[in-house]
């Protein structure tokens, strides 16, 4: 019985963290998800901005490290999905208010095939500089390259709105580190 007991004490405090999640502020959570790395350090993740044209879609979303933030470059993963076969990219290139930024060589992390569609999902890291003007520009536009091949997106309202949430609510803040 005394076992029992004892069990059952240790074993409350673990069940009882258990509904503990971590989250956002403001209508930016919806947006992202922040975690907790200890020693007041911080992760958070915005969930994919997705983009498309005629015939090809775009999502890219980030993780960025509060403390890292101004030292460090911060994660920016995208996926294409293409009626064509895309089997790298060789670079990106954005626009920021119709001013170009630096042209950037991803790293591909997988290519498959699902269906009609091919999927390539890259990875490429991003300065401070680029991450602040990616979520505070008014006007933003993506060029993918891949051989001969080019694929330009431009964000709408939608996109538009949830990058300028994203920068109020997040970068805003941790940029200030």
């Amino acid at each position: 019985m005394i076992k029992f007991l004892l069990i059952l004490i240790l074993l409350i405090p673990l069940v009882s963290c258990g509904g503990i999640k971590s989250g956002a502020t403001g209508k930016a959570g919806k947006y992202h998800e922040s975690f907790y790395l200890g020693e007041g350090k911080n992760q958070f993740f915005v969930k994919a901005l997705e983009f498309e044209n005629d015939d090809t879609e775009l999502k890219i979303d980030f993780t960025i490290r509060d403390f890292e933030f101004k030292d460090s470059a911060s994660t920016a993963n995208f996926t294409l999905i293409s009626e064509y076969l895309v089997p790298k990219i060789d670079s990106v290139c954005f626009f920021f208010d119709d001013k170009q930024s630096i042209m950037i060589h991803p790293s591909r992390m997988f290519f498959e095939k699902k269906g009609s569609d091919y999927i390539i999902r890259n990875t490429m890291k991003l300065n401070h500089t680029l991450v602040e003007q990616f979520f505070g520009c008014d006007k933003l536009s993506i060029i993918l390259k891949s051989g001969d091949k080019t694929f330009s997106f431009v964000g709408d309202n939608s996109t538009r709105k949830v990058r300028n949430y994203i920068y109020t609510d997040l970068i805003e803040i941790i940029k200030h580190y």
